[in-house]
């Protein structure tokens, strides 16, 4: 049996600095570090632990290092453990059973989960640079001004656009972008006929090439090489040209080729992102990629493949760079121009955007400096890794010591719709219509994802060991999915004993720009019945009216002065979440909701929450001082 712990109830706080975390840039994951906590507080060493929805395979990763920590981190997990009143860990490898419905998800947990040996890695991956170069390093060649060749880093791409006054061509870099401010201009004017315009009302220009991949004629949206910044040998500092004739030549003669290595030419599937830039004719995952970084993949992809039984590891290589090959890649405008690092951002989070500026990087100049990146692996192999569905655990009842895992987030992210130029490359595409997610484009309400997530739950129930424990990581800014995850842990059986705060400390995109998002995910410890259990748990009755009685009684228990992170309305609406799915109240007010009525019942001071009589008694003045 599980052993007789309570629930984990202290927050914890994990950086997305650890060289594990980032030697893949897949959407979402929580730090292996964090989840090493839940792990030696549920579990003994030897346990079996299991992820069904288990992305890049971080549990896994976990599992490994609960026996292979290093004395610092050992160190820290001890203190924290020894500061919140709990006994010591229990060191020692767990192993571990992961389940995902994506391809590429199963595809780089299993290199995760895999020591990387890094001399085998690196001698393969070096030898099949080198050999590609060879090849097609002349594409990324082009001449400084004294005649010299130099190494392209990567080629700034914008939009052409039409002129709605005089039907001129804007290149949207010279016209729309404020050089000094490091931004785009919301107005600029037209330099042919100098009408003002907005961006929004601009109309694409298009031209029509030859498909050489799918025969016919293809309809796109014309974009102009703008910029190269490139490197000589012997040349310091940072050296940027307009393209000139031979850079133009140099494009025009590798869009003719046809590539020789397959890759891949599947249309994209129906879906709100997969479809957004269909209107600008990027239809099929080939449209994706400009044709030097297309020929580039394809090259390397073909070497990779047939050497990963000698090095798994050049899987994970292959996928962890190939993102940066993509016209997904943007330039940062502020970055660039105030000349800090950092100038290229990767995909937006959430979205196949593809920005009117947009970077083509060389690829295999980013493949080199991810080597250094993909070694950081598991120590050991302790894992084992399906492509499936949580609806259908191929598991014997009973035999699960712990669950961890971090399911979707209703509609956050369409997992299948963002991996699909990854698992086109694989060639094993995720079936979306399985997939636990809230999508109108594909049908799936949140009806639907609720009856997914509690048949998901139910498949944990049937496998966990009475009395053991299911640990959900989970976050959202609406009322209606957190009700939905409730519900489906409760209805799959589960008692929600108590819940806590994870905090990731690097925000996401959407983290860092949206005032009203969610900072940190919250932590359900669900306990699966049949051992006795007294929890102590206050049920304070909370409603969408009582919500600000519990709001004003959690002010005042805050300190009045400083910046006390709880005092944000992002980080008191989790405090009532948690509050709320604690005392098994439904939740009434989406985070929209919720800080728009803090505005109207609250005083909001620098991005704070105070009561009235707090802040006159802050700003009212020293006795004796005028």
């Amino acid at each position: 049996p599980p052993p007789a712990v309570g629930p984990l109830v202290a927050d914890v706080r994990e950086g997305k600095g650890d060289p594990v975390y980032n030697a893949h840039s897949y959407h979402t994951k929580v730090p292996h570090r964090a989840i090493m906590r839940f792990l030696l507080h549920y579990t003994e060493p030897g346990a079996v632990v299991l992820d069904p929805f288990a992305g890049t395979g971080m549990t896994g990763v976990a599992a490994a290092f609960c026996g292979h920590a290093d004395a610092a981190l050992r160190a820290q997990i001890e203190g924290e453990r020894a500061a919140a009143g709990l006994g010591p860990p229990r060191w020692g490898e767990r192993r571990a059973i992961l389940a995902d419905l994506s391809s590429v998800a199963a595809f780089v947990a299993h290199r995760f989960c895999s020591p990387s040996e890094p001399p085998r890695f690196e001698a393969a991956a070096r030898r099949i640079l080198a050999e590609v170069e060879a090849e097609l390093g002349w594409m990324y060649e082009t001449r400084h001004d004294d005649g010299r060749v130099g190494r392209i880093h990567y080629v700034l791409w914008s939009d052409v656009f039409l002129c709605p006054e005089c039907g001129g061509e804007l290149v949207f870099w010279e016209v729309a972008v404020d050089r000094q401010a490091g931004r785009v201009r919301r107005r600029f004017r037209c330099p042919v006929c100098g009408a003002e315009l907005a961006r929004a009302g601009l109309r694409r220009a298009f031209e029509e090439v030859d498909e050489l991949d799918l025969g016919g004629r293809w309809r796109r949206a014309r974009r102009s090489p703008v910029l190269i910044r490139y490197a000589v040998p012997g040349i310091a500092g940072r050296l940027e040209k307009r393209p000139d004739a031979d850079d133009l030549a140099r494009i025009d003669q590798i869009d003719r080729l046809r590539g020789g290595a397959w890759f891949p030419r599947d249309r994209l599937p129906p879906g709100e992102e997969t479809r957004r830039n269909d209107d600008a004719g990027l239809t099929h995952v080939h449209h994706f990629y400009t044709r030097r970084n297309l020929l580039a993949l394809a090259a390397l992809r073909a070497r990779i493949w047939p050497a990963m039984d000698e090095a798994p590891a050049l899987g994970m290589w292959f996928t962890s760079a190939h993102a940066w090959g993509t016209r997904l890649n943007r330039l940062l405008l502020s970055n660039y121009f105030q000349r800090r690092g950092g100038v290229i951002g990767q995909t937006l989070q959430g979205t196949l955007y593809v920005s009117s500026l947009s970077v083509e990087t060389n690829v295999l100049e980013r493949f080199r400096l991810r080597i250094a990146s993909v070694p950081h692996t598991a120590p050991r192999r302790t894992a084992m890794i399906s492509t499936g569905s949580a609806e259908r655990l191929p598991i014997d009842d009973g035999v699960i010591d712990y669950i961890f895992t971090d399911p979707p987030f209703g509609g956050n992210i369409q997992y299948a719709e963002l991996n699909v130029l990854w698992e086109a490359w694989l060639g094993v595409m995720t079936d979306a219509r399985a997939e636990a997610v809230v999508s109108p484009a594909r049908g799936q309400d949140l009806g639907a994802y609720q009856a997914r997530m509690e048949r998901a739950f139910g498949e944990c129930f049937r496998v966990l060991k009475a009395g053991g424990w299911m640990t959900v990581e989970f976050s959202s800014t609406r009322a209606e999915v957190w009700n939905a995850i409730q519900t489906a842990i409760v209805g799959a059986g589960f008692e929600l004993v108590s819940v806590a705060a994870l905090e990731k400390t690097h925000k996401g995109y959407r983290a860092l720009t949206t005032a009203i998002a969610a900072r940190q995910d919250l932590v359900l410890s669900c306990r699966k019945p049949g051992q006795p259990e007294e929890v102590a748990e206050a049920r304070a009755a909370l409603d969408p009216e009582g919500v600000w009685s519990f709001v004003e009684d959690a002010l005042r228990r805050l300190p009045r002065v400083g910046e006390v992170r709880g005092r944000t309305p992002p980080l008191l609406y989790d405090q009532w979440v948690a509050a709320s799915l604690r005392a098994g109240v439904p939740i009434g007010l989406s985070s929209a909701e919720f800080s728009v009525g803090l505005g109207r019942r609250f005083v909001i001071r620098g991005g704070m929450c105070f009561l009235p009589e707090e802040l006159e008694a802050r700003d009212a003045p020293e006795e004796g001082v005028e």
